[in-house]
């Protein structure tokens, strides 16, 4: 199923984190690397494969493309994945599931596509075996990924299954939680590796204060997770598997920093330890219900990264005058930090009253958002 030697890959990413995910591609051995738009294509063996699904924490996918085309309508568009042998890939006995995304004026609609590539491969299988595999939404054994642009289309293999954002800590969700994904993303363009104290003094379910703290250990995300696509292939190398596996858990380390943040929300605490309970960081990661005007951190500074209410809930009022008592709590107590604000309330997040010296546009889903970080030393407050 997959080729052999070195082959094409493409990992999928949050725009914004193109280079943050091509960085950490070279990290592991891949080749050819090249950021697109939310995304990074590079080159690599079954080896590389195995471990950007483990070890990538930028990315959302790991796919491989296998087939180009051109089809300018539906109807081509089936005749193009009829020509492809997907017994190569699939047996009867099997199940897949298609993940088709489309933009331009002439597959307008994706969920047709998908069903006219669905169409040719049960075809394909009732002419050749009499008997065709099984769509399974949920747990196929196989994820093909069809990506159209205009009449361009690309047929890949998507190695990881799941999105790679469900490592497996986070089961349950508070009202407005970050992707890990996101979280990771910006705890990498923040520059942290766990050398200074690290604090989010509104931590919600604590997805920022987890993935801050595997940077730290060294854990690879991959680690907490169930199961990945390519292990359901016919090819899966288990053995080549099991070594990487066990390569990345002997290279865990334990932070020397302090790790800890709270919420007002007691109940989003309880959430949040949950969390930290599964993702293996019992004991490293610390987090207490607190408002953040009361907080104080220990000496020695550190990074603070927080992700502030937008103001949907909030009055707009209200909001620009939390934004600006956040900046005060800043400049009173956090001295000898830098601080991370991600916020997507680009009003807002002027009112904090400091001089931004990094800003990073963003999203969080479909919100455009700031990621602003603030040097925290002793002296004149200066309005941004």
């Amino acid at each position: 199923m997959v080729p052999t030697g070195i082959f094409d890959m493409v990992a999928k990413t949050q725009a914004g984190f193109e280079q943050v995910l091509a960085d950490e591609i070279a990290a592991i051995g891949g080749k050819n690397i090249v950021p697109m738009r939310r995304a990074v294509s590079f080159k690599g063996d079954r080896a590389v494969m195995y471990k950007a699904n483990l070890w990538l924490r930028t990315a959302l996918r790991v796919l491989i493309p296998f087939k180009t085309a051109v089809a300018s309508n539906s109807d081509t568009l089936y005749q193009r994945a009829l020509s492809i042998d997907w017994s190569a890939y699939l047996t009867p006995q099997d199940t897949f599931v298609i993940d088709c995304t489309t933009s331009g004026e002439l597959h307008q609609h994706s969920l047709f596509a998908s069903m006219r590539v669905k169409d040719a491969i049960a075809d394909q299988f009732m002419e050749s075996h009499g008997e065709r595999p099984s769509v399974d939404l949920y747990n196929p054994t196989l994820r093909i990924n069809v990506h159209i642009n205009e009449a361009d289309v690309i047929f890949a293999l998507d190695s990881s299954g799941e999105s790679l954002h469900k490592r497996g800590y986070r089961l349950e969700k508070n009202e407005a939680p970050l992707n890990e994904v996101l979280a990771a993303g910006l705890m990498k363009l923040t520059g942290w590796h766990g050398e200074r104290n690290l604090t989010d003094i509104m931590c919600g379910s604590g997805t920022l204060l987890i993935e801050g703290a595997w940077i730290a250990m060294n854990y690879a995300p991959g680690l907490c997770r169930g199961t990945f696509g390519f292990q359901n292939w016919g090819d899966f190398d288990r053995e080549l598997w099991e070594r990487l596996v066990d390569e990345a858990k002997a290279k865990v380390r334990k932070p020397t920093c302090l790790i800890f943040g709270s919420d007002i929300n007691a109940e989003t605490v309880e959430l949040a330890q949950r969390n930290i309970q599964r993702a293996g960081l019992e004991g490293i990661v610390e987090v207490t219900c607190q408002d953040y005007h009361d907080t104080r951190p220990p000496a020695g500074g550190g990074v603070l990264v927080t992700n502030p209410p937008y103001g949907e809930r909030i009055y707009i009022e209200e909001i620009e005058i939390f934004y600006g008592e956040l900046g005060d709590v800043f400049k009173k107590h956090y001295q000898g930090f830098d601080a991370w604000v991600f916020s997507g309330n680009l009003d807002a997040i002027k009112r904090i009253g400091l001089r931004a010296s990094r800003k990073f546009p963003l999203f969080n889903a479909t919100i455009d958002c700031r990621f602003n970080k603030y040097e925290l030393y002793a002296g004149t407050r200066e309005r941004s």
